[in-house]
């Protein structure tokens, strides 16, 4: 039995030829069969080896999802390459000081990151020749052709010029050849059709299981980066263990949404599946409507997701379950309690039929759905469960090549993340009053240390070996693992008190008033002792919701409903201090609240007793100008102006409460003043609606038409 990732990709391709293997949904000249799929990962391969890429060089790769972007990845391993894939939407910074410890020869990138590109290089210092994934873009060529006739910043040119032509008369030294400072760019197409020799296929890929085959960074903007080596024998026991457990079959057709950047993504969605023979579908951009049309499709099987998504498709369910009359309402609820009580009592799954409508949203044939990368709320997964889906949920982190537990089909204990897959090992360390511990692992998919970084390993392991991941961990009598929490999400109250956030945030989050939250330790300045910190909520509002209910005033209405959700925990975890925030929640690529750089933000700017949040600066389009120019614009500027802080910066995507800080005896004065100036009523529920500064100018249009605003009631205002 081979022990070889490569020889798995290749046995699984050479098996499944004439089958597709990847495509983005919707987009032509995407779609590769496995043949074509293999011939040009071989095709990278030979020609890293061409460019003068030896075994053991490190290989950026910087790019959106796309099947080409997993053909670069695995051209990479079959050379004998490290891929070090990064964030394209990561700080220059933080991508300049990858490269730099990674020491990466050259990059494969996509072409929405071509300017950036321009800039990292120039911080670099050095050229760091370049294959573009895609094929340049009708539009995007006559951008470049007007940016060829400028110099741009730093002599730096993404121009059509910097296209490496496949005409040069030296194709393959010309891609790396240095000229200047200007990057050169090869096309990814012309890579693959290099003519090999006729037996480099049949040669054996270099890596051996020891050896280093991707590098992936999880923190370091500054400083030393913390890069999480994996090896061949790591890639390979992880895929093949998570397989032993999961059975996925080659007939699956994977949804891929989450970053490939990020190792959650790349083990189902690129080891697994293109090891069995699975096909994956890609969408162009996470948005509904993408994810619409690929559910569209009735093709997909199999879906990976953060617990966020699953929440927000949770979400969108139940509220749509909340807008139908009372009778639907207790039938559903009924339909829900029953297929739970059947599912785990008799083992009968009546979802799809109790619940068609549902599974049919997810194109009907939706039957593995996978979730990872941070604790899951226990009620959600319960819903998922007795909706009738069966939500694998598992637990690892980078260092551990992704998963090291799992639950099972057949052994689904919703709320715990379930038992070791095969070639790992878990137990707890010390545990404390609440019996929990900190998650120790081991097994042949965790790193051994973090790359060029010997301190930050020496702190990583147990001196007998143990991975500690920092999470806090319960196990039960049958060995589920049950995550409760960060060790250093910790906080610590002035009575002793230890608060699990996360825990908090379970409670909190079932108001529908709330977006998002994130529960901090914020130090308390009033407090006697030294150190001690207060829990502060930041909390994002649904504004799609309030504005559905006709709820303006969502300051008090929030903290009306967290104060009784509040009521039901002890004392000492209620939250009494709330930040409320109108932009999304700073989040990784996996969807996890950044909880310091939060933390720090607030901590800095000095209003972690306000129920506000710092003032965002924002530009104004022409579009935004052109509305607030408008006589509607002009007077309600002027009466929101008379409402608020003297001089005041307006823009129309401003919330009238949060941005600011309209209090509802605010909001009416500006309503009464405008009904006054324009001699017309707002109903109460138009008015509710106006959560902005454009909603309320668009609401004065619709109401009395522009053309009867031509006088300027501004000056009267």
């Amino acid at each position: 039995m081979t022990t070889s990732f490569c020889q798995l990709i290749s046995d699984a391709a050479e098996s499944h030829a004439d089958k597709t293997a990847m495509q983005i949904i919707g987009e032509e000249g995407t779609e590769f069969t496995f043949a074509e799929m293999l011939d040009a990962i071989r095709g990278i391969a030979f020609r890293l080896e061409k460019e003068g890429i030896a075994f053991g060089d490190r290989v950026a790769l910087i790019g959106e999802n796309h099947p080409r972007w997993a053909i670069a990845y695995l051209g990479m391993l079959f050379r004998g390459a490290v891929c070090v894939p990064i964030d394209p939407h990561g700080e220059i910074d933080t991508i300049v000081n990858f490269l730099e410890n990674s020491e990466a020869k050259m990059a494969f990138i996509g072409e929405d990151f071509i300017e950036t590109f321009a800039q990292v290089s120039g911080k670099l210092g050095r050229e760091l020749p370049a294959v573009l994934l895609q094929e340049i873009s009708p539009q995007r060529r006559r951008d470049a052709e007007e940016e060829s006739t400028r110099e741009s910043v730093n002599n730096h040119k993404t121009t059509e010029n910097n296209l490496i032509k496949s005409t040069d008369p030296d194709p393959v030294s010309a891609s790396l050849r240095l000229g200047g400072s200007n990057p050169k760019f090869q096309s990814f197409a012309d890579w693959t059709k290099t003519p090999r020799p006729d037996d480099f296929d049949q040669k054996p890929t270099p890596g051996q299981p020891d050896d280093l085959a991707v590098l992936i960074y999880t923190s370091g903007t500054t400083g030393t980066p913390k890069g999480v080596p994996l090896t061949h024998g790591n890639i390979f026991y992880e895929a093949t263990g998570c397989q032993e457990v999961m059975h996925i079959s080659e007939h699956e057709v994977v949804l891929s949404v989450l970053p490939l950047f990020h190792v959650f993504a790349q083990v189902i969605n690129l080891w697994v599946i293109a090891s069995i023979g699975g096909k994956v579908c890609y969408v162009k951009e996470l948005a509904p409507a993408e994810l619409t049309k690929a559910f569209e499709t009735k093709e997909i099987t199999l879906l990976t997701g953060v617990p966020r998504l699953w929440y927000l498709f949770h979400k969108k369910i139940f509220d749509g379950v909340a807008a139908q009359p009372k009778p639907v309402q207790w039938l559903f609820a009924a339909m829900l309690k029953t297929n739970g009580f059947l599912r785990d009592t008799f083992k009968i799954n009546l979802g799809q039929k109790f619940f068609k409508k549902v599974h049919d949203g997810f194109g009907g044939k939706l039957g593995i759905t996978i979730s990872a990368g941070s604790r899951f709320d226990e009620k959600i997964a319960r819903d998922y469960h007795s909706l009738g889906f069966t939500l694998v949920q598992g637990y690892g982190l980078t260092e551990t090549s992704g998963a090291v537990t799992s639950t099972r089909f057949e052994d689904n204990v919703v709320g715990s993340v379930g038992v070791a897959v095969n070639h790992a090992e878990i137990k707890l360390g010390e545990l404390n009053d609440e019996g929990a511990g900190e998650v120790l692992i081991k097994g042949k998919m965790v790193f051994s240390g973090y790359y060029k970084n010997p301190e930050a390993t020496k702190e990583a392991f147990t001196e007998d070996g143990w991975f500690k991941s920092g999470d806090l961990g319960k196990l039960d009598e049958n060995g589920h693992l049950f995550i409760v929490g960060r060790l250093k999400d910790v906080i610590v109250l002035p009575n002793g008190k230890n608060i699990h956030p996360e825990d908090l945030e379970v409670q909190y989050l079932k108001s529908p008033l709330v977006e998002e939250m994130a529960i901090l330790g914020v130090k308390d300045e009033s407090a006697v002792h030294a150190g001690a910190e207060k829990l502060v909520a930041v909390v994002v509002p649904d504004f799609a919701y309030l504005k559905a209910n006709n709820i303006a005033n969502s300051k008090e209405a929030i903290r009306y409903d967290l104060d009784n959700l509040g009521r039901s925990l002890p004392e000492y975890q209620r939250v009494r201090n709330y930040i409320i925030h109108s932009e999304p929640l700073p989040r990784t690529a996996t969807r996890k609240v950044k909880r310091f750089e939060l933390q720090k933000k607030i901590e800095n700017s000095g209003f972690d007793d306000q129920e506000s949040q710092p003032k965002k600066v924002l530009e104004l389009s022409g579009e935004d100008k052109a509305l607030l120019e408008t006589n509607a614009g002009r007077a309600v500027v002027s009466a929101i102006q008379k409402n608020v802080k003297e001089g005041e910066a307006i823009h129309p995507s401003m919330n009238l409460e949060i941005d600011l800080g309209l209090d509802s005896l605010g909001r009416a004065e500006v309503f009464a003043a405008l009904e006054q100036a324009f001699a017309t009523e707002f109903d109460g529920d138009e008015a509710a609606q106006a959560l902005t500064v454009g909603d309320t100018v668009k609401l004065v249009q619709s109401r009395v038409g522009e053309a009867e605003t031509s006088t300027d009631v501004a000056k009267d205002l």
